[in-house]
């Protein structure tokens, strides 16, 4: 999932015109893999059955995905395994520290981390102020940087620390993320959904001055760059296209109507064949370059073309989830688990090129 720095220290571009998404393996593997031996030997990781189950059907629904696949170069099968260990892991390892501490101490962790890369992102910042006006923590985008400012401040919400949450949200703000503050707006509403609407009203009026306020600051000291930024964001061709998600996903129909595509899937990390068969392409006004996608930009549609029918089980496990955290009134579960689903369903960022963790293998 780890971008080589050079990839993140020469601005992030996704410059990538490969057949499946690659997976770089690095150092912070090691890390990983001896976090986990330690903790099993020492008895901390106590993995149980349905964690067994889990990695099972998940390495079954993968390694049928590529039965079929027409790619020659079978290093798309590392990479994929690579990835799934990856999440399987690091799942089994949170959920057998959260069960063995305790669930605010495990959200004390969450909050270091989070601390890490606020300071990350500040340091950053200052560096950029006046070239690049959207905040972002190193070696993330500012969109992958807003979500997780959005999932701290529904987190926040639901603790009712108010004082954090606005704190929260000047960062999500300032990385002017639009599917992160549509989606925090969005859930705020849904979780107040009984509140009589004045009340309502007045926590959208505190977050529309507080947003104003950031603008206002941002033209009196961020130069030039500043109205770049609000230009595009607040730009209508921008917003009716959903920044050209609107035609990736058009193209993506394209496929699954005039291409033979397997219940099984394509392959999964195979997606990007069919963005460069289909030879999908933006153009760049500003150096007259091209930029091609290197995913749908849904979690809906590449997990549908990469996995086949099989992906219903994800679906339907975390549509599950969600639900159940929904009856059950509990806040926390649900923001992260909605906010999750509807971010990846309008900014994928779970394959690489996507810059979505902090260790990056060196060159």
């Amino acid at each position: 999932m780890g971008l080589r720095s050079s990839a993140i220290l020469d601005g992030g571009l996704h410059i990538f015109n490969g057949s499946y998404h690659p997976s770089y393996f690095g150092w912070y593997d090691l890390v990983l893999a001896y976090a986990i031996v330690f903790s099993f030997l020492t008895g901390s990781l106590k993995p149980k059955i349905q964690d067994s189950i889990m990695g099972l059907v998940g390495f079954f629904i993968i390694s049928a995905s590529w039965i079929n696949t027409y790619e020659a170069d079978h290093f798309f099968i590392a990479a994929g395994l690579i990835c799934f260990c990856r999440f399987f892991l690091v799942f089994v390892f949170a959920r057998s520290l959260v069960c063995r501490l305790d669930y605010p101490t495990a959200e004390s962790v969450l909050l270091f981390i989070h601390g890490i890369l606020v300071i990350s992102a500040i340091f950053w910042y200052s560096l950029q102020f006046g070239e690049q006006n959207r905040l972002a923590a190193s070696a993330m985008t500012s969109a992958s940087f807003g979500q997780v400012c959005a999932i701290m401040c529904l987190l926040f919400y639901a603790r009712k620390n108010y004082l954090a949450l606005f704190s929260s949200f000047i960062l999500l703000f300032l990385s002017f993320s639009r599917t992160s503050l549509l989606l925090f707006i969005l859930l705020i509403v849904i979780q107040n959904r009984q509140l009589i609407p004045l009340n309502l009203l007045k926590y959208a009026v505190v977050f529309f001055l507080i947003a104003m306020l950031g603008i206002r600051v941002l033209q009196q000291y961020g130069g030039t760059e500043t109205q770049v930024v609000l230009e595009s964001r607040f730009s209508t061709e921008e917003i009716a296209n959903l920044n050209g998600r609107t035609e990736i996903w058009s193209n993506a129909s394209e496929q699954i109507r005039n291409r033979h595509i397997s219940p099984s899937g394509i392959g999964f990390h195979m997606t990007p064949s069919l963005i460069k068969n289909s030879n999908l392409k933006f153009f760049r006004p500003n150096d007259g370059s091209y930029h091609v996608p290197p995913h749908y930009h849904n979690l809906l549609i590449e997990y549908t073309l990469s996995l086949g029918a099989f992906s219903l089980v994800i679906f339907f496990y975390l549509l599950k989830r969600i639900w159940q955290a929904f009856q059950s009134n509990c806040s926390a579960a649900f923001f992260i688990y909605a906010f999750f689903f509807g971010s990846q369903i309008l900014d994928y960022t779970i394959f690489a090129p996507k810059e979505i963790v902090v260790f990056a293998q060196k060159c």
